[in-house]
């Protein structure tokens, strides 16, 4: 968010938006190191135009950043870079997977994010790592509670925009019964018990 702000207090110095756009163009082009602020920053774009259901009330036409031709072609880019990033095997890691798998199917073909998710979990590592992405905390705290209680949650719907969860659920129900889920780290272990038990219905699906 930080860096969100900063990059807008910057572009808004340039009173023109194919100055504007150039800058964008050039840094998404350039950027090696880091994809979710790409993706956030063209998401923020989109936000102002009111596309994808993003905002309901889009800003004023003297208050967008960039006109819609200029907009499409970043989404092009961050789309470009995004790809880049599932054939070198780097997305499968990132910690913003989820989100930037939602941007990616608003900007790309539907094709290619389900070939990345079909080879992502065709090993037990992937798998693992693409339900831990979808893990969400929430707090709540009630009357006779001192400090609010974390929720852990799945949303099983989520998941099936991406994968037919029958087709992982024993999967996922051996890798728990395995010695070496002992071995995973905490949050994967904790996603694997969150899926399980929202599947098996300890915990209420809300999504």
């Amino acid at each position: 968010m930080k860096i969100l702000r900063i990059c807008y207090q910057f572009i808004c110095r340039f009173d023109n938006r194919n100055k504007r756009f150039k800058i964008y163009k050039h840094a998404i082009g350039k950027a090696e190191q880091s994809l979710h602020t790409i993706v956030n920053e063209v998401g923020v774009q989109d936000q102002q135009h009111g596309k994808y259901g993003l905002s309901k009330t889009p800003s004023p036409e003297n208050e967008l950043t960039l006109n819609s031709d200029q907009l499409e072609k970043l989404e092009k880019l961050a789309c470009n870079k995004i790809e880049s990033w599932a054939k070198d095997g780097r997305l499968r890691k990132h910690r913003k997977l989820l989100s930037i798998l939602f941007d990616w199917e608003r900007w790309g073909q539907k094709s290619e994010i389900d070939k990345f998710v079909s080879n992502m979990i065709t090993d037990d590592d992937g798998l693992i790592d693409f339900i831990a992405s979808f893990l969400s905390k929430s707090t709540s705290q009630g009357i006779s509670d001192y400090v609010g209680r974390v929720n852990w949650r799945i949303s099983l719907k989520t998941i099936e925009d991406f994968i037919d969860i029958k087709k992982i659920e024993p999967r996922i129900r051996k890798i728990f019964f395995s010695t070496g889920f002992s071995r995973l780290g905490d949050r994967k272990q904790l996603a694997i018990k969150t899926l399980l038990d929202t599947i098996d219905g300890k915990i209420e699906d809300r999504y």
